[in-house]
């Protein structure tokens, strides 16, 4: 082993450039490193049933083990006790092999002999739990304050309701009643519920009160299914004044004696994030301070998609034109007109990031003509992405793209669905300096097009590039048992064949202002 392995203020910061499996096997190296790695390696746990290695004296193999564990001893638990402690972000999802290994734990843990931490995870800051269903598995406030500690900064709560609000909040109620008791130093508070019913008012008056009780929370994300009244977002903005706001499946037309009300003090935020009918999330646009504001995002609940045409999504682009200071915009509205953005002029001047939605039916406004003008409402622009629908027919060709491309010189990221058509390889082509990364899911490649022609175009539209993402499955247009049905296949073929150490994905995800990861900035790991 070389020796400047053996300093550990070096090798610590040689460790912070490795993976995650790196790092673990570094750790079984040599057993000088291991004190530089080890809280690297628990640092982020995805899974609770990564846990079940730390007591390798447990059956995990059945809920039969439940019933015949024996208690463990304190030196069974210290393997346990030295990894865990260096756990800061957890993931439990209580179902399948996760719901066992937790209930093992839960029972376990009982059995330790007094003196133990009360909580399993005494220095975690983050946290997220998924309880698809009803479960049992947490139904009492003890049962929860063995994920909660003062320690924690953030929580996420995914929770469904399956038949009956009032049985399925037997959950809901004793997690919000421990998260009060046991984490007082909560920042960050996400909870998002769906579901075939809305939570009782009890349950729902509950949340706003947990909210109330945080004293430090400067993060709030609510999304009720099938909506989250306005009341509760009038109490939830009175209470503290938020740096991060998301409000999900606002919905106030469904109960107008619910109207939104004015705040002597506006919110303050820098990220807001909304979801629901256009008009509801209007007003509340309109009741936010915009001058600190620098992330938006917006998108139509679908709830009143129908709606959405003509004055309701006019009046919402119409609050958005209000914040001037503007840096990331995400919205998924539908888009009647490129005439429809022009609102957001003073909003697009000092973007660097924006993504339109699928609902947006970019195909109708985005052609050759109004290409260039979106160019000019977007002169700091860095990240574009523009999500087509999975039937919509992309119109953009090759050649616009290069005209929108070099009149944006600071981008990076482009994402758009194009047609594959108009390459000529090398020719007269302005190369872009900037652009790293192209996104051409739900695009086409003309079935008369030679694909290594249309790579060639690409690399020499775009010679900075190094990561190249695409749909190639059953490309828009193409028949199933046609042979050039897969040409973008082809296409990323050839690109890294001129283009060497490109990566090429083939991604599925086409969220945009999702809840998962709205606050995946808000807290940084320290």
């Amino acid at each position: 082993m070389h020796r400047f392995w053996t300093v550990p203020e070096v090798a610590s910061i040689a460790c912070l450039q490795l993976s995650r499996r790196d790092c673990a096997r570094l750790a079984r190296a040599h057993s000088a490193i291991w004190d530089c790695v080890v809280h690297l390696i628990w640092a982020k746990v995805p899974r609770i049933s990564c846990l079940s290695n730390l007591l390798p004296d447990v059956g995990f193999r059945g809920y039969d083990a439940l019933s015949t564990q024996i208690p463990l001893t304190e030196r069974q638990w210290t393997r346990f006790d030295i990894h865990a402690k260096f756990i800061k972000d957890l993931k439990v999802e209580v179902q399948g092999h996760d719901a066992l290994v937790f209930m093992m734990l839960q029972k376990l843990w009982a059995q330790r002999p007094s003196g133990s931490p009360r909580s399993f995870f005494h220095t975690i800051k983050h946290l997220t739990v998924v309880l698809p269903d009803t479960s049992s598995t947490l139904s009492s406030a003890n049962e929860w304050s063995l994920l909660f500690s003062d320690t924690l900064l953030s929580f996420n709560l995914t929770f469904r309701i399956v038949a009956w609000a009032g049985e399925s909040e037997e959950n809901l109620v004793p997690c919000l009643e421990a998260l009060r008791t046991c984490s007082p130093n909560l920042q960050s508070m996400t909870l998002q519920v769906g579901g075939m019913s809305s939570l009782t008012e009890p349950c729902t008056q509950l949340v706003v009160e947990t909210i109330r009780a945080l004293d430090n929370l400067t993060s709030v994300g609510l999304d009720f299914t099938p909506f989250l009244p306005p009341r509760v977002v009038d109490e939830v903005l009175s209470t503290h004044q938020l740096s991060h706001i998301y409000m999900g499946t606002v919905n106030g037309e469904a109960h107008q004696e619910e109207a939104l009300t004015a705040r002597p003090t506006p919110q303050t935020p820098t990220d807001v994030g909304l979801s629901g009918a256009p008009a509801t999330m209007a007003r509340l646009l309109k009741s936010i301070d915009p001058s600190a504001v620098r992330k938006v995002v917006a998108k139509d609940s679908g709830l009143q998609m129908w709606r959405s045409f003509g004055t309701s999504a006019e009046t919402l682009l119409d609050a958005l034109g209000r914040f001037s200071e503007l840096e990331k915009l995400e919205f998924d509205l539908i888009i009647e007109s490129f005439s429809t953005l022009l609102p957001l002029q003073n909003s697009f001047q000092r973007l660097v990031y924006l993504s339109i939605g699928p609902s947006s039916l970019a195909r109708g406004w985005i052609s050759q003509q109004t290409l260039p003008e979106l160019a000019a409402l977007l002169p700091r622009i860095e990240e574009l992405r523009i999500l087509a629908d999975e039937l919509d027919m992309p119109i953009v060709s090759l050649p616009t793209l290069q005209c929108f491309a070099v009149s944006c010189p600071h981008l990076h990221k482009l994402g758009i669905p194009i047609i594959a058509e108009g390459a000529t390889g090398t020719g007269d082509i302005q190369p872009h300096p900037s652009i790293q990364e192209v996104d051409f899911r739900h695009s086409t490649v003309d079935k008369y097009s030679d694909a290594e022609v249309v790579a060639r175009t690409v690399a020499s539209m775009f010679p900075s590039l190094i990561s190249f993402s695409y749909i190639g499955e059953d490309d828009i247009g193409m028949d199933s048992d046609d042979s050039n049905g897969y040409l973008w296949e082809d296409v990323a073929g050839a690109l890294v064949q001129i283009l060497p150490g490109i990566v090429v994905s083939v991604p599925d995800d086409r969220t945009i202002g999702s809840f998962g990861d709205f606050f995946s900035d808000v807290l940084k790991m320290p």
